[in-house]
C-alpha cells in the first residue's frame, strides 16, 4: 500500500467557488494521496468574493453570494473552520487573514494585484509549514505564471470540477426561440431520411462494383453477320410448285373424314420473303449486335440503395414530393418492373422487352413453303353455321366491357407514386409524390439502382429532397457513393447468342 503523504495546504483562487461544482461534490482524491486537505481562504479571495457578489442575477453573482454566505458561516464558528468531507481524504476549509505575502518577493511580485498577493501568501505558508505540502489551486494563467516565477507549487483545477459554460442572455434567447421553433415544427410533419443496404445495414460512403460491356466493333459485327448468314442463309427452295391433294380418313367416325389440298407458295409470298422479310431480319440482328452492350447491362443487377422515408411528426405531410437526384457521374433509376407488374407501361420502351424480351437474336423469318388446306366436312360445317346464323362460341366475348373502372385508375392518396412515367432508363433525376403522407406509418422504402455514366471509376452523390406544403424547410439528405467499373468484352457472348 502506498503511504499517505503529508497534509496539503491548498490556497484556492475565487474560481473554486464561482466556476466549480459544490465543494462537497468534488473528487478531492484526484489531487493526490493526502490524508487531510486544508482549504485556506486567504484575504485576497475574500475581498474578490465580496466584490463579485454584487454582480447581479447572473451565475457569477449568484455563486459569489453563495460563497459569501459560506464564509460568513465559517467566520461565525468558534475556530473559523468547517468540515467539507470527513475522510478519504478529510477536507476542511479555513478563513485566514493573519498570513501576509512573502516580503522577500516584493521586488518580483506585484502585490497590488490579487493574483500575486495569493502567490505571495502561499510562499509564506511554504516557509512556515515545512511538514506539509503547500500549493495554489487555480485555472487562471496569471497565478500560474507568478507561482512558476518564484518557485511556488501550483495545481490546476481538474476539468471535471468545472461547471458547464454559462449561457449569456443572448444565448438564452436563442435557445428559447429554438425551442419554440422545434415545438411548432413538431406540430406538423417531421421528415427523416436514411440510407440502407438491402440487408438492412446503414450505408455511409459506400463503394460498389459494377460491370460495363464494351460495344462490339464494326468489324466484329461484320464477322458475326457473315457467320449468321452461313448458318441461316436466305432460302431458295419454297417447296412443291403445283397443287397436290390427299385424303384424311377418320376410321372411328367416317363422316368426319376430310380432303386436304396443298397450295404452293405464291410469287408475292416469295418476293416478300426475299426482298423484305429476310433483309429486315438481317437489319434487326445487326441492330441487336449494335445494342447488345446496353441490353446486357439491363439484365445485370445494379447496386441498390434503400432510401428510408419516415414522417415522425404529428400531422400528415400534404402534397409531399420526393426528388431523387444523382450528382457527379452517377446515374439512377428505380428497379425495372417485371412484365405485367404495376407500373409496367406496355407503351414504354422496356429494355427487357426489346427483341421479344429474350436475350438472343431475333429468329429468322419463316420460309414460304405452301400450305395444306382442308375441304369437305369442316368447310361444309362452317357454311351451314353461316346459313343458319349460328354464332361461334368465341363471339360471346364481344359483350364484355373491358374499360377499366375509375376506382381502378385512381391513385392512392396515402401512397407514393411517380410524378411522371416511371423511368425505365438510367436518368439523373426522378420524382415521386403523395397527396397525403400519413404520420406514424411504417417507414417507406424507395429502392434506387445506381450506375456509372462512364466506363471508368466514378464518385458522386445520391441526393434525396423531401418537399411538402406544410413542411417549413426542404429536407435534404446526401449519400456519397463510389463506383468501381469493370469493362467486359462481349464478342464471345454475342456469338453464343446466335443459337436460335
Amino acid at each position: 500500500m502506498t503511504p499517505l503523504m503529508a497534509d496539503l495546504l491548498l490556497l484556492p483562487d475565487t474560481n473554486l467557488f464561482v466556476q466549480c461544482k459544490s465543494l462537497s461534490e468534488l473528487d478531492w482524491s484526484t489531487l493526490g494521496d493526502y490524508e487531510h486537505i486544508r482549504l485556506i481562504v486567504s484575504r485576497p479571495v475574500q475581498v474578490e468574493i465580496d466584490r463579485q457578489k454584487n454582480k447581479g442575477s447572473d451565475r457569477l453573482g449568484q455563486r459569489a453570494r453563495k460563497a459569501s454566505s459560506l464564509f460568513r458561516e465559517i467566520a461565525e464558528s468558534e475556530d473559523n473552520n468547517m468540515v467539507i468531507r470527513e475522510r478519504n481524504p478529510r477536507v476542511t476549509i479555513l478563513l485566514e487573514n493573519r498570513m501576509k505575502p512573502d516580503a522577500s518577493l516584493r521586488d518580483t511580485l506585484d502585490y497590488s494585484e490579487r493574483d500575486d498577493q495569493l502567490v505571495g501568501i502561499a510562499s509564506s505558508y511554504t516557509q512556515s509549514f515545512t511538514l506539509a505540502d503547500v500549493a495554489v489551486l487555480t485555472t487562471d494563467t496569471g497565478p500560474i505564471l507568478s507561482a512558476k516565477a518564484v518557485g511556488v507549487r501550483w495545481i490546476a483545477v481538474p476539468s471535471s470540477w468545472l461547471l458547464a459554460p454559462e449561457t449569456t442572455d443572448q444565448e438564452k434567447t436563442i435557445q428559447k426561440l429554438q425551442a419554440q421553433v422545434q415545438r411548432l415544427q413538431s406540430l406538423g410533419p417531421v421528415v427523416d431520411v436514411s440510407f440502407f443496404a438491402p440487408d438492412g445495414s446503414v450505408l455511409d460512403k459506400p463503394h460498389f462494383d459494377v460491370s460495363h460491356y464494351r460495344p462490339l466493333a464494326s468489324e466484329q459485327i461484320e464477322e458475326l453477320m457473315q457467320e449468321l448468314q452461313s448458318v441461316f442463309p436466305i432460302a431458295t427452295d419454297f417447296g412443291p410448285t403445283g397443287p397436290v391433294e390427299r385424303n384424311f380418313i377418320n376410321m372411328p367416325n367416317p363422316p368426319h373424314s376430310r380432303k386436304e389440298v396443298f397450295t404452293p407458295a405464291s410469287a408475292a409470298e416469295k418476293k416478300q420473303y426475299t426482298e423484305r422479310d429476310y433483309p429486315e431480319w438481317l437489319g434487326q440482328v445487326r441492330q441487336f449486335f449494335e445494342y447488345l452492350h446496353l441490353i446486357l447491362s439491363d439484365y445485370d443487377d445494379l447496386p441498390r440503395v434503400h432510401v428510408g422515408l419516415s414522417n415522425k411528426g404529428s400531422q400528415p405531410a400534404r402534397d409531399a414530393m420526393v426528388v431523387i437526384r444523382a450528382r457527379g457521374r452517377l446515374a439512377i433509376r428505380p428497379p425495372l418492373p417485371n412484365e405485367g407488374d404495376p407500373g409496367d407501361d406496355e407503351g414504354a420502351i422496356h429494355p427487357r422487352r426489346l427483341f421479344g424480351g429474350q436475350l438472343k437474336i431475333p429468329p429468322p423469318p419463316q420460309t414460304p413453303a405452301g400450305r395444306w388446306e382442308t375441304s369437305g366436312y369442316i368447310v361444309n360445317r362452317l357454311l351451314e353455321k353461316a346459313r343458319t346464323h349460328q354464332s361461334d362460341t368465341l363471339s360471346g366475348f364481344d359483350s364484355i366491357d373491358w374499360q377499366p373502372t375509375i376506382s381502378a385508375l385512381a391513385r392512392d392518396a396515402n401512397a407514393f407514386d411517380y410524378k411522371t412515367d416511371r423511368p425505365l432508363q438510367l436518368v439523373s433525376q426522378y420524382e415521386l409524390e403523395c397527396a397525403q403522407w400519413r404520420h406514424g406509418t411504417p417507414t417507406e422504402i424507395l429502392i434506387v439502382e445506381v450506375d456509372a455514366q462512364s466506363d471508368v471509376n466514378v464518385s458522386g452523390v445520391l441526393e434525396v429532397e423531401v418537399h411538402a406544403d406544410n413542411l417549413p424547410d426542404v429536407k435534404q439528405t446526401k449519400l456519397p457513393i463510389t463506383l468501381n467499373v469493370t469493362l467486359i468484352d462481349i464478342f464471345e457472348k454475342a456469338r453464343s447468342l446466335m443459337q436460335v
